[in-house]
């Protein structure tokens, strides 16, 4: 019989107690606290079942550490020699997916091809929406080593396409070059042309009373330097829609790149001995869930499509403008 106070909970990472209440797996003999085995349903292990596996060969005890002769109590350690210096902890990561399972995509379940070395049915977990579009982009790019591709979302949308892909990085950056651009072109048009900033600030002046009823905006027109404003004005559009269409070419290309790298993130998790774990705040029947499925749904969450990025994006601009 184990003694449990040499293993750690897989669910909560805790250290177990002499005065602890654990429960094993009938299967594989995976120590739980009673409450965390009660709060997930099953043992965390579960998908790894029907290949026979048992939990005491794969996990080593840690071993009490000892001073001056006698046990230090509570303290543990891993020799350096069965340590895995590659993880941070001495037990795997367990990926904890607090919510009702999605409902995954087995469309791609059969296609052997891969992309990058990774599972075509991987990448459709991860993209979630609009699946046969960006398959098929991607293995054109794998195949022919191009980066460039046409995404009339990302025409329309720009960078708030990209934050709504959860390309976080690139959105940021073009929307801040966007701004940028936006905000400089209109500084630099308003300062070469004198008069026909003053309009602008006397029309201002005038939505601000009120007397909107008598607003004049042939001053705007008749301004001496009007085509100095309006050829600054052009250089700025033009600034924006060259910005719009490196966002509109590369936008498929940097998807790739951002659904590469979750894909990598997790199995790189996998081989480091990570598992899976669901807990479920509905009553879910997820008895017949392997592993490999619930990686499929991790990848799932990690990946899709996210609304509040874009709107979050959204607004912090209206507020910077309004200060602005």
């Amino acid at each position: 019989m184990p003694k449990f106070e040499e293993y750690k909970c897989p669910v909560c990472g805790q250290q177990f107690h002499n005065d602890d209440d654990v429960v094993t797996c009938p299967d594989c003999g995976t120590p739980h606290h009673r409450h965390c085995y009660e709060m997930t349903g099953h043992c965390v292990n579960k998908g790894l079942h029907s290949a026979g596996y048992d939990y005491y060969e794969d996990n080593k005890p840690a071993i009490p550490k000892k001073e001056d002769g006698a046990n230090t109590e509570g303290q543990y350690y891993i020799p350096p020699a069965e340590k895995d210096n590659n993880q941070q902890n001495d037990q795997p990561r367990v990926f904890v997916m607090p919510m009702a399972p999605i409902h995954e995509d087995n469309t791609y379940d059969k296609d052997s091809d891969t992309i990058d070395g990774y599972k075509v049915s991987d990448y459709a977990a991860a993209i979630r929406a609009n699946v046969p579009r960006f398959i098929t982009k991607f293995k054109q790019m794998a195949e022919t080593k191009k980066k460039l591709s046409w995404n009339w979302g990302a025409f329309f949308f720009g960078s708030f396409y990209m934050l709504f892909r959860k390309m976080y990085k690139q959105g940021i950056t073009f929307l801040l070059l966007s701004f940028t651009s936006y905000l400089g072109g209109i500084t630099l048009a308003l300062k070469k042309a004198p008069v026909f900033a003053q309009a602008v600030q006397d029309m201002a002046a005038s939505i601000q009373s009120g007397s909107v009823e008598n607003l004049d905006t042939t001053a705007l027109l008749n301004a001496s330097d009007y085509a100095v404003a309006q050829k600054y004005a052009f250089i700025t559009m033009a600034v924006l829609l060259v910005i719009r269409i490196v966002v509109t070419v590369f936008s498929d290309y940097f998807y790739k790149g951002t659904v590469t790298s979750i894909i990598k993130r997790v199995n790189d998790e996998i081989e480091k001995g990570a598992s899976f774990m669901q807990t479920s705040v509905f009553p879910v029947d997820d008895g017949s869930l392997t592993q490999e499925q619930m990686r499929r749904m991790y990848l799932a969450r990690m990946g899709g499509v996210s609304f509040f990025a874009p709107f979050a994006a959204y607004f912090a601009l209206y507020l910077l403008m309004t200060i602005i």
